[in-house]
């Protein structure tokens, strides 16, 4: 469809946070839009769930997501059930600083807790990333 978007070589697309193919070989996911204005990314959007919509036919794809050199985005949340128990909302969050890899990913923390940000600081001096790294 050429919506993908890739790392490192495009500047807009969709890019699968979580892809999951059921019995039936539909597939059903959580995308991210990444594009340079509003209606851009709706596009995507509207284009990528159609396309998740369609049968899965398997291919030999090549894995590029475990490689060394691309950007990971982690992305942590607690069930619904465990919504009511902020300390689990922060803790989950949390476990993944210790994953990202200094100057190359990127992780999407609860803002307006201050446990969690001490916590990223010591993280951060600690593996040596970057401010950037970090969206609250």
């Amino acid at each position: 469809r050429g919506i993908a978007f890739i790392p490192g070589k495009s500047n807009s697309g969709v890019f699968p946070l979580l892809f999951l193919r059921n019995q039936s070989n539909y597939g059903i996911g959580t995308y991210i839009s990444i594009a340079s204005d509003d209606s851009e990314a709706m596009a995507l959007k509207e284009q990528a769930e159609t396309a998740s919509r369609e049968v899965c036919v398997n291919q030999n794809v090549e894995s590029v997501s475990l490689s060394r050199y691309r950007r990971r985005i982690w992305v942590q949340s607690c069930p619904l059930s465990e919504v009511r128990k902020p300390h689990r909302r922060f803790q989950l969050a949390a476990k993944a600083i210790a994953c990202v890899r200094p100057h190359l990913d990127i992780i999407i923390l609860p803002g307006g807790y201050k446990p969690i940000k001490e916590y990223w600081e010591f993280c951060r001096n600690a593996i040596n990333l970057d401010k950037s790294q970090a969206i609250f």
